[in-house]
């Protein structure tokens, strides 16, 4: 949502008071007030709710997760089901999706040891694992990035005998053939903890919207002048 304008304004303090950001925070309260579209935070929060369970159990329509959702949805042992999983991109909250992007990217880096003695064995291993070796990862979510790899193999491995309980044109398109850009999120964890400390205020009914987003303002602005 900031990706493109940035967590900081131009002369350096929060742009945590975004037209999006205030937006996001209505759609999402009024999803859990309003149309009931998703459980009150509350309630997730006192419950301690499994959020995985309760979609594959059928009591929510929609859940938003990552890739990761398959080591539940095809363990049919602890979460039977009798329904189809389709899959879709986040909705985003612009008008206009030009130079809209999503949160995504790459994960599970591996490295080499810069002091390692196998150094040119590692990479070949690593080229192996990068371009088919880790295809039976994805039954865990873990999908290979490499260019080369084979989309059949991770496609084969990631939904295993499941294959029919899986709406596979939604899923193709929205894991390997979407072309919306993704970025991986680079804003310290402190930042991220002061954010999500003011927004349940707010979700949870005891503090305001415009007292939400000020108190967030206020402590990134903060943590921005100690962090100088």
């Amino acid at each position: 949502m900031l990706f493109k304008d940035g967590y900081t304004k131009a002369d350096g303090t929060s742009n945590l008071d975004h037209p999006l950001v205030r937006k996001w925070l209505e759609s999402l309260n009024g999803m859990m007030q309003d149309d009931k579209t998703t459980p009150p935070l509350g309630e997730q929060l006192t419950s301690k709710m499994p959020v995985e369970q309760m979609f594959l159990s059928g009591e929510v329509p929609m859940l938003n997760i990552g890739a990761w959702l398959l080591r539940s949805s095809n363990n049919f042992t602890d979460y039977p089901r009798d329904f189809k999983i389709a899959f879709a991109p986040v909705p985003h909250l612009q008008d206009e999706p030009e130079g809209y992007v999503t949160r995504g990217g790459i994960g599970d880096y591996i490295s080499i040891n810069a002091k390692s003695k196998n150094q040119a064995a590692a990479w070949e291993f690593l080229k192996w694992y990068a371009d088919g070796g880790m295809a039976p990862m994805a039954a865990g979510g873990r999908l290979p990035a490499s260019k080369d790899a084979d989309q059949d193999a991770a496609l084969a491995s990631m939904l295993g005998d499941k294959a029919d309980t899986y709406d596979k044109d939604s899923l193709m398109y929205v894991i390997f053939d979407n072309k919306t850009p993704t970025f991986v999120r680079s804003v310290p964890q402190e930042v991220m903890d002061l954010r999500a400390q003011e927004y349940e205020k707010y979700f949870l009914g005891s503090q305001n919207l415009d007292a939400t987003v000020a108190a967030m303002v206020s402590r990134h602005n903060e943590f921005l002048k100690k962090a100088k």
